[in-house]
């Protein structure tokens, strides 16, 4: 994908968080390409916000998980993909991820 895709997805993202700000999915999204961007500190916010708007989301957790994994929290990662699995005992990425 190249820079200017980011900037016109980042751009959209914002549009559509203005118009629906309590959407975790969104955040999820948002957080995903945020880190793709190299805004690490924004990206954890973001997947912080979409757990605590959704907290019984797998989702939600999940990519939580999956940030904190690729960021050297494995402790952190490990907790959010038991969450997810708690949440979502068929959740075959979080199994995965776990193994």
């Amino acid at each position: 994908m190249a820079k200017g895709d980011f900037d016109d997805a980042r751009k959209h993202f914002e549009q559509a968080l203005r118009i629906e700000p309590s959407n975790a999915e969104y955040h999820s999204g948002y957080a995903y390409l945020l880190d793709q961007l190299g805004h690490k500190e924004e990206a954890a916010a973001e997947c912080e916000t979409a757990v605590r708007l959704a907290p019984k989301s797998p989702q939600a957790h999940y990519g939580y998980g999956a940030f904190l994994e690729k960021h050297g929290k494995p402790e952190e990662a490990i907790a959010n993909y038991r969450q997810t699995l708690q949440l979502d005992p068929n959740h075959v990425d979080a199994h995965i991820d776990l193994g």
